[in-house]
């Protein structure tokens, strides 16, 4: 694990025996393993506003669950002890996008063909005319 001071001083903090780790202002220390009893001097010391503590494992993540206020100075990366301490801005997050697939356009409805009729044509009716009996001329003699 690693330690983040957000502070603006520098911190000198007991390991074991004779073993200090020393964190410039606004910067990380080295990696280290650290125990509850650590953990513990550092929550009862020090607030979650000075610093930050960056776990990069489930060993050490169960560490800090083991004390019970470590969780709220737990982050999971540099660049969100980063941005918790006001140091960057955070990127801001970009919605998915939705992939759209190319749309078919809709086939168009099957045009009927068209049947060209004759067209019918109506004829009025004529009276028929009655045929008049032809007068035969009769040949002369």
């Amino acid at each position: 694990m690693r330690i983040f001071n957000g502070t603006n001083s520098l911190l000198t903090l007991p390991l074991s025996g004779n073993q200090k780790l020393e964190i410039l202002p606004k910067s990380v220390s080295q990696e280290f393993m650290g125990s509850t009893d650590f953990l513990s001097m550092l929550v009862t010391s020090l607030g979650c506003d000075e610093i930050a503590i960056v776990v990069s494992g489930v060993y050490e993540l169960n560490a800090c669950a083991n004390v019970p206020t470590a969780v709220n100075y737990v982050v999971q990366s540099l660049d969100e002890a980063i941005i918790r301490f006001g140091l960057k801005k955070p990127e801001p997050k970009s919605e998915p996008v939705e992939e759209t697939k190319p749309t078919e356009p809709e086939p168009e409805p099957e045009a009927q063909p068209i049947i060209e009729e004759e067209p019918v044509v109506v004829e009025e009716e004529k009276p028929v005319e009655e045929e008049k009996p032809k007068k035969s001329k009769k040949a002369k003699k």
